[in-house]
């Protein structure tokens, strides 16, 4: 076991090593989304620079689906402990749900990190980091954290014990608490520690909750050694008796643990420190106050050697206690590594004892949410987004009258429904997009509570965005198709910072409308001309001369272009300009001549066939692209069928500008 201390950030990165990710599967207890999104899933897509900017990153990360290039990921977290911010990308969320013992309940609390990664000549290795951090800004770059991390690699480095307790521990956080199907990550991970290239066993153990209690793993691999005479533990919650040690006290162990301090106050209550005290432990300084230390480790020490264990079981009685079925008493999940060393390896852990007794206590603020038991039931809900469809459904599992709100108008019995169609609800729709936690009020009698949910999503490329540019900017965009994607991807994300610096208010939101472009109609030969070199870009023959990975890639760019509500689709582009014809910013013969180029050229049966011919789709992928492609053109066909009410029947149909037009066509097309 060796010791080191670094930024959990860039540890991962260097593990990571530019190697591409193909799944990611993280267990944790607080879980901010936004943290998550812009600090840790950009390390699973290494070759991907990303910038300061929020939206310019979203844009990046649409793109990135669309290549294919984001990995599976799938986080499980305590429904409990979700942050304030909604996910805003793609990936799956399994939100516990811990059982109710009486009016208590305990935490899901493994804070695990499985990357599993490949190299070029397709090598994998799986990446296992088990410990005390939160999926937090605080659990990554601010407290005090113990991790251990492991790289097991098939044949090589896969000890049999280790990796079949990872995969059953796997396996029970799924059959316990996952009510939506086994996902694409816990699938990856999972096979891979399926494989059978086992080796000798090492000098470490995995410890999980499900599996055993703490003091039985203990008895079972540490306390056999008769020769153990003290132990070192650090842990910042505690239990309120000391008899918790008391099976350490009858073998006579010296006890030393460590005091939660911070700005020379002890932050723990007064009598349970005393307490401790006359149970013979002995309490010793933290090495650095002015940072949280949140760490849970416990050093076993004997003759020749140290028994180091390395996780998220803190010193108090849920966090030893084992998972039972029957929830007769109150237990959390959780993990931990047990490592073997020499004694040579390990001196100590605890350095300056308190031995005045001239101590002041303050009790901690903020920090007992881990420790803290008494809670609400949560009625189990789990929401379902479909942005294709433009569907909520869920399922759920529920005793009282429980009513989703989704704005002051609208609510929805949860008991009596399992989805809405919010088709055409623009506002709830982006209401959701860019807060996407839902409010769910549970009626009690004459009482009522509220709890908020994340929600899983399907479609993800057609969530509305939280901003777009203009057409004429599409259009620039539309200049470089046919380059490298570096080359488009650096422009859209220097016009997006250009553009959000300039139309942000004082509180960095963005102004509504703030970025329509010049006049339309001063710009109609360039917006036939970028039509034009759409299509040409989309359906080019000479795709179907290359290679068959070629092909795939081209068709994601035409799944891309013509399904995805990103900042540079022809999709967006379409709303751009429906939403200046409704504004009356664009002369309705112009917007009907573009709509009509749009259905007749790109939304075509050609562009539909061209897509099938391509090698290496699969028939379910055609099926899903077909499916959105042709919605997209009924949503078209119908506003062509009213506008050319408008313009055509109506005799409101200015000649002069129908000859302009064409001719402007006739042109561009020449």
């Amino acid at each position: 076991m060796k010791e080191e201390s670094y930024i959990l950030k860039e540890r991962v990165k260097s593990l990571i090593n530019g190697r591409k990710v193909i799944a990611a599967l993280f267990y944790t207890f607080n879980f901010d989304p936004k943290f998550f999104e812009n600090y840790i899933m950009p390390l699973l897509v290494p070759e991907m620079e990303f910038t300061n900017n929020n939206i310019a990153n979203n844009i990046i990360w649409r793109r990135l689906y669309k290549d294919n290039k984001v990995p599976a990921i799938t986080v499980y977290f305590d429904q409990d402990a979700k942050g304030d911010n909604g996910p805003m990308l793609d990936y799956k969320l399994v939100p516990v749900n811990m059982p109710m013992v009486g009016k208590n309940k305990g935490n899901f609390h493994p804070k695990h990190s499985f990357i599993l990664v490949e190299d070029s000549i397709n090598q994998q290795e799986l990446i296992v980091i088990t410990g005390s951090n939160n999926i937090t800004q605080g659990g990554w770059c601010e407290n005090i954290e113990c991790i251990s991390e492991h790289l097991l690699i098939n044949n090589k480095e896969f000890p049999y014990e280790f990796k079949n307790s990872l995969r059953t521990f796997i396996n029970s956080c799924y059959d316990l608490f996952n009510k939506t199907g086994w996902s694409p990550a816990e699938d990856w991970v999972y096979s891979f520690l399926n494989k059978i290239g086992t080796n000798k066993d090492k000098d470490y153990y995995f410890f999980d909750s499900v599996s055993s209690s703490f003091p039985e793993f203990l008895k079972n691999y540490v306390l056999i050694d008769p020769t153990i005479y003290k132990v070192e533990i650090i842990s910042p919650y505690f239990s309120n008796n000391p008899e918790i040690l008391s099976d350490f006290k009858e073998r006579n162990l010296e006890i030393c643990i460590q005091a939660p301090f911070s700005q020379g106050y002890c932050l723990l209550k007064k009598e349970l420190y005393d307490s401790y005290c006359q149970s013979t432990v002995k309490w010793y300084f933290p090495e650095d106050e002015a940072r949280n230390t949140h760490s849970k480790v416990y050093a076993f020490y004997g003759d020749t050697k140290v028994y180091a264990i390395v996780g998220s079981v803190n010193l108090t009685d849920p966090a030893w206690a084992k998972v039972e079925k029957e929830k007769k008493k109150i237990f959390n999940v959780e993990s931990a590594v047990l490592f073997i060393n020499k004694k040579e390896e390990i001196k100590s852990i605890l350095f300056k004892e308190i031995k005045n007794t001239d101590i002041k206590f303050i009790e901690a603020t903020g920090l007992e949410s881990e420790n803290w038991h008494e809670r609400i039931e949560i009625p189990e809900i789990d929401f379902l987004m479909d942005w294709s469809t433009e569907t909520l459904s869920w399922r759920s599992k529920i005793k009282n009258p429980c009513q989703l709100q989704l704005d002051d108008n609208l609510k929805i019995s949860i008991n009596s429904n399992k989805s809405i169609d919010l088709m055409g609800n623009t506002l709830v729709l982006n209401s959701i997009a860019k807060k996407p936690i839902l409010k769910v009020i549970e009626s009690l009698g004459s009482e009522s509570r509220t709890h908020l949910y994340y929600i899983n999503q399907l479609g993800f490329q057609k969530r509305p965005m939280e901003f777009k540019i203009s057409t004429s900017d599409i259009i620039d965009a539309w200049e470089l198709l046919g380059k490298v994607d570096s080359e488009l991807n650096e422009w859209l994300v220097n016009r997006l910072e250009q553009i959000t610096e300039q139309f942000q208010d004082e509180n960095g939101i963005i102004i509504a409308g703030a970025t329509v472009g010049k006049s339309l109609l001063n710009e109609m030969a360039r917006h036939f001309y970028g039509l034009t070199k759409l299509e040409s870009f989309l359906k080019d023959s000479a795709i179907e001369r290359k290679p068959q990975h070629t092909q795939i890639i081209h068709f994601n760019n035409i799944k891309y272009y013509l399904t995805y509500d990103n900042v540079d689709t022809l999709y967006s582009y379409y709303k751009n300009i429906f939403t200046l014809n409704t504004e009356n910013h664009l002369l309705k013969v112009y917007y009907w001549l573009l709509i009509e180029i749009i259905d007749t050229n790109l939304y075509s049966q050609d562009m539909l066939s061209f897509a099938k011919n391509l090698k290496g789709i699969s028939k379910e992928e055609f099926k899903e692209f077909k499916m959105a492609f042709e919605g997209i053109k009924v949503e078209i066909q119908n506003e062509i069928a009213k506008i050319s009410l408008e313009v055509v029947n109506t005799g409101k149909l200015d000649k002069k500008q129908i000859k302009w037009a064409l001719s402007v066509l006739n042109n561009e097309y020449a």
